[in-house]
């Protein structure tokens, strides 16, 4: 079940393209020994629905009875391809199956069952356990519990936080940046941006690099289009580059689809090459 934001909602052949990319694309013995081929899995997905305990009362309920079934299917962590479709799983599976599977990182969300090609090639992030992040726009307390509000938030693989510009008293407007330093050097082939789920006012995001923090360099490409999606949006670049830093900019209240002065993320990332 897509997410009502994502235009493939109404393509019927989108609808279906997932489930061809998991029949197609998933040998026998991959996740482990005696695993079956992808095609199995909607035998699987039917015999694991009539044995349910209870059933699935609303959408959110069923995507993630197809995610959790899917993972234990393969004994992988398919939350990036439901990301890459926009099809929202909630925290609470992704950190059930996360906890005990390994990420899957082919990137199968490329494969076209017409041609059947792609889908071959793999998705890397590096860790982000010591990276630090500021940003010049108070951060916002509004939203609740910490992280939610917080620049931090981002950094935190959960979609469901998110960072958000202050609009209690003070409510500057833009520009607003986030600048994360990721503690040493890293290469870099593309950035991974994931919009705050159901309310994406970033248009315009502008990316800089820097090895000092300082002198700063717009990225070939920079700014970036940001769909107004909640699925994960990779933007690859022409070649890797290495930096230490990268700042995020919104740059006027233009660079937003709403025109309005406040800014939120829920995830960025940087890709591997």
């Amino acid at each position: 079940n897509f997410d009502g934001t994502d235009a493939r909602i109404s393509d019927p052949f989108a609808r279906l393209t997932p489930f061809l990319q998991i029949f197609d694309k998933i040998p026998a013995n991959w996740g482990y020994p005696g695993q079956p081929d992808g095609w199995s899995f909607m035998t699987e997905l039917y015999k694991k629905a009539r044995r349910a305990p209870r059933i699935s009362l609303n959408d959110q309920a069923k995507r993630d009875f197809v995610y959790e079934t899917l993972c234990d299917f393969t004994k992988m962590d398919w939350q990036l391809f439901f990301q890459a479709w926009g099809i929202q799983i909630s925290s609470l599976s992704i950190n059930k199956k996360s906890a005990i599977y390994p990420m899957l990182k082919q990137e199968i969300w490329k494969y076209n069952p017409l041609t059947r090609k792609g889908g071959d090639t793999f998705f890397d992030l590096y860790s982000r356990s010591t990276w630090t992040i500021t940003t010049n726009s108070e951060e916002t307390a509004q939203e609740g519990d910490a992280p939610r509000g917080r620049a931090i938030a981002v950094l935190d693989g959960d979609i469901s936080t998110f960072w958000h510009t202050n609009y209690s008293g003070a409510a500057p407007n833009p520009p607003h940046w986030l600048r994360i330093d990721m503690g040493k050097s890293l290469k870099v082939k593309g950035f991974k941006i994931t919009q705050r789920q159901n309310n994406q006012p970033v248009k315009n995001l502008k990316i800089e690099t820097s090895m000092n923090g300082t002198d700063w360099t717009v990225v070939a490409g920079s700014p970036f289009l940001v769909a107004r999606i909640n699925a994960q949006q990779l933007f690859e670049l022409p070649e890797a580059i290495s930096f230490r830093y990268f700042r995020l900019t919104v740059g006027s209240n233009a660079d937003t689809w709403t025109g309005g002065k406040f800014a939120m993320l829920a995830e960025v990332d940087v890709i591997k090459p």
